[in-house]
């Protein structure tokens, strides 16, 4: 992803956090209307996939271990498939990674996903409309 700016304190504060120019330093309003997004979150998947390579463990045995098929497991791995709380916590019994870590993940990965939907936002935009009546 790229993004680009127009005023260098706006890159300043979208990578450090923080703006050095003390003109802009307190006016956090300087990036209204910038959506500043910096990051593509991760789908779960992506962290069970590194963390049964790194404990040497394949797919085929963990999913024997937790009562699933092979290809469902890969299909959580690969993003295709959402993590529910049950496979959470049937990961969590076999891995001690908690299933809130999994749960939480799974939610910041779908509300991106809904943020960065045009549609989506649209329907939003038009209930906060009929909300505010």
């Amino acid at each position: 992803m790229i993004v680009s700016f127009e005023e260098e304190y706006l890159r300043e504060l979208f990578e450090k956090g923080r703006c050095s120019d003390k003109k802009h330093r307190f006016q956090p309003q300087i990036i209204k209307g910038y959506n500043l997004t910096p990051y593509e979150p991760t789908h779960p998947g992506e962290f069970l996939r590194e963390e049964i390579e790194s404990r040497g463990i394949t797919q085929t045995r963990l999913a024997k271990e937790i009562g699933v098929k092979v290809s469902l497991l890969n299909e959580l791995i690969k993003g295709k498939r959402d993590f529910t709380l049950e496979y959470a916590l049937m990961i969590e019994a076999a891995l001690g990674i908690n299933a809130d870590f999994w749960m939480n993940a799974q939610g910041t990965y779908n509300k991106h996903r809904l943020r960065t939907d045009s549609s989506f936002m649209a329907k939003l935009a038009n209930i906060r409309k009929i909300a505010a009546l």
